[in-house]
């Protein structure tokens, strides 16, 4: 506002105002149109990486009970065995055991990393918000021009 008030003192002819009065709407709108860009990459960035959390975190959930339940399984097949088969009952429950901590290692190792998707969704974002720069300078720039052209041919 203060630029564009030092603009108003200068304008004299009714060509300069209607001129200042353009440059004026021009930059509103170039400055909302950039701000919006900004929101919505900011707005998708939030909803991916929501997104990505909610997945990460039902994957790891179902892995874990997949390992809770094949412990459970091995230590009761174990229990139940036990007085018959004895020590191998017990070796046969260690082996099922390692066997179910290997199995959600190995399921854990194979997830997407998560770090590596919000910096993809970060990288998204800072190119959505390079393209609004662009653009937003492109506008400024045409709008100048426009208006320098005006207060020097009078």
């Amino acid at each position: 506002e203060e630029t564009f008030n030092k603009l108003d003192s200068k304008a004299q002819t009714a060509q300069q105002k209607a001129a200042l009065d353009t440059y004026k709407q021009t930059v509103k709108a170039a400055v909302a149109e950039r701000r919006a860009a900004y929101d919505a990459a900011r707005a998708k960035f939030k909803q991916q990486v929501d997104q990505a959390l909610v997945e990460t975190k039902t994957a790891a959930d179902a892995q874990i009970a997949t390992l809770k339940n094949s412990t459970q399984t091995a230590i009761n097949t174990a229990v139940a065995s036990c007085p018959t088969e004895g020590k191998s009952a017990i070796d046969k429950m260690k082996l099922d055991i390692k066997a179910a901590k290997d199995t959600f290692n190995s399921s854990r190792k194979n997830d997407s990393k998560i770090k590596d998707l919000i910096k993809q969704y970060q990288n998204e974002r800072k190119a959505a918000n390079q393209a609004a720069n662009k653009l937003f300078k492109e506008k400024m720039q045409a709008a100048k021009v426009e208006l320098k052209s005006v207060f020097s041919e009078i």
